[in-house]
């Protein structure tokens, strides 16, 4: 990672899109998870009524 010419702020706004890529890969696995448990739960358990 060179840094030739850091704009001003550039940190900042670098660590704010990671976090904010970060905050979005986990709402998407959340998502995933749930959705994903959902269906086995509903699939693989036998029902009951």
């Amino acid at each position: 990672m060179e840094q030739t010419a850091p704009a001003p702020s550039g940190p900042r706004v670098a660590l704010l899109r990671a976090g904010g890529l970060v905050l979005v890969a986990l709402i998407v696995a959340i998502a995933y998870l749930s959705i994903f448990g959902w269906l086995f739960v509903n699939l693989f358990t036998p029902r009951r009524g």
